[in-house]
């Protein structure tokens, strides 16, 4: 029945179409009668206006009544109610000057069409006028905006309410294109983490002991075997580039007044007497035992210093007080909340922007890397409840990701489950806690001395 409404509805545009080129067709046979538009004319096409806004009102008038359960899901957490009622304010507000504006402008059309003995009045301005126009918007509009305002604070203030009330504390981890969800553990609360600490074992970069001898055994194989592949490509290449640096002439062309002339770069590695990377106390002179290798080389060196700062910073983790992530759970696929308990949710995003959205709870927040962001909310319908009340069995609540993140951002969803405190408990114990991954036998650890990069390691290559 929609297939054969539709296709009469395009047949009908063609068919007007096909009428309106006949018509200009026609004006082509006589090109030298003048088009006069008469007082009927007028009067036709006004009544036409009154016609098609009786047609239009009625059109959104139906639309709301037929689609009004379905413009939005029936709220499922507490704050969802006040939302809904903040927006539904929002129409209403909306919809009076959008009824009274159109009928006024159709009427006047209506009223006012051209007749041959009247003569249009000339009306410039009225103080009154814009004065009734700007001040009662502004006034219905400022009362919305509090109105509004005191909403979104309850709602965003919830988050430190939720504190004394016992909640369920649980991180969801964005990245491209998937979701993770973690659990606090016994404690109650999320482990620490770092981006630094991001592995092919470790995605979320959770800081734990043993995480950390896992990273710093990983960096201390990549360390090695950038110095291997340093010391290949000096092979390769069959030069001995370290060079006894002169000292500088702040006088000479190019000297101090114009930075360092040619003096080689300072060797990050070197400390002087008094403290400062890469000058030595006497003379200011420098050293680079690479100031003259290949673009290769130094890319080669840039990056084994990378990884040389990246394992001191590693190490200084285990040195600092923090929250450590051994008893937190990390779940994938869906994730699962009780009912009538308050839920504190922590944001995080690997790659670039995302946004948690959870339509049903009224829920959406930016995850953004580099950052934590939080939101709080308690849910209050079941997914079987709610499976009763939309009378679809395979009813579903989803997060959602929405901000365009990529190619797959059609994808990255995830399961949502509300269910009663017994059940929810049950599905928690089920749950493996975070272990960092067992160490290779393969990894050592590097002495101290060998991570240092010195003339000897490549004037043994003469």
């Amino acid at each position: 029945m929609e297939f054969i409404i539709l296709a009469v509805i395009i047949l009908g545009i063609v068919a007007v179409t096909q009428l309106f080129k006949i018509y200009e067709l026609s004006r082509e046979l006589r090109p030298n009668e003048p088009e006069v538009i008469t007082e009927s004319d007028n009067r036709f096409n006004a009544r036409l206006g009154i016609i098609f806004l009786v047609a239009f009102f009625a059109f959104c008038i139906w639309g709301v009544m037929k689609w009004k359960g379905e413009f939005l899901p029936e709220p499922a957490s507490k704050h969802g109610v006040e939302i809904d009622q903040l927006m539904d304010l929002t129409l209403v507000i909306i919809g009076i000057p959008f009824f009274i504006c159109n009928a006024l402008l159709f009427y006047f059309v209506y009223k006012y069409y051209w007749r041959k003995n009247r003569k249009a009045d000339f009306f410039a301005h009225s103080n009154k006028l814009e004065a009734v126009w700007t001040i009662v918007p502004a006034i219905v509009l400022s009362a919305l905006i509090i109105y509004g305002m005191r909403v979104w604070s309850d709602v965003t203030g919830y988050t430190t309410a939720a504190q004394s009330e016992n909640p369920v504390t649980i991180e969801l981890y964005a990245r491209q294109f998937d979701w993770t969800a973690r659990y606090a553990g016994n404690d109650g609360k999320l482990g620490d983490a770092d981006f630094r600490m991001i592995n092919g074992t470790n995605a979320l970069g959770l800081i734990t002991p043993g995480s950390i001898e896992t990273r710093l055994h990983e960096l201390d194989s990549l360390i090695i075997e950038g110095q291997k592949a340093i010391d290949n490509q000096l092979a390769v290449e069959g030069t001995i580039y370290t060079k006894k640096a002169e000292p500088v002439d702040p006088h000479a062309k190019g000297g101090h007044d114009g930075g360092h002339g040619n003096a080689p770069h300072p060797n990050p590695e070197a400390k002087s007497e008094h403290g400062n990377d890469g000058e030595h106390a006497a003379g200011g002179h420098h050293e680079d035992p690479y100031a003259n290798a290949s673009k290769v080389v130094r890319a080669l060196v840039d990056e084994l210093e990378h990884l040389k700062r990246l394992r001191t910073n590693i190490a200084n983790f285990a040195t600092k007080k923090y929250i450590k992530s051994d008893d937190d759970m990390l779940v994938k696929g869906e994730f699962h909340i009780p009912v009538n308990r308050p839920v504190i949710f922590q944001f995080r995003a690997q790659d670039v922007i995302h946004s948690a959205f959870l339509p049903h709870f009224r829920a959406q927040m930016n995850c953004v890397p580099g950052m934590k962001t939080f939101f709080a909310m308690t849910p209050t319908i079941t997914t079987a409840e709610m499976r009763k009340k939309t009378g679809n069995n395979k009813f579903e609540y989803y997060l959602l990701c929405n901000k365009i993140c990529g190619n797959a951002h059609y994808n990255m969803k995830m399961l949502v489950v509300v269910e009663t405190e017994a059940e929810y408990d049950a599905w928690l114990k089920t749950q493996k806690t975070f272990t960092a991954p067992p160490q290779e036998a393969a990894a050592v650890a590097m002495p101290a001395d060998s991570l240092k990069i010195t003339t000897d390691t490549i004037a043994a290559k003469k």
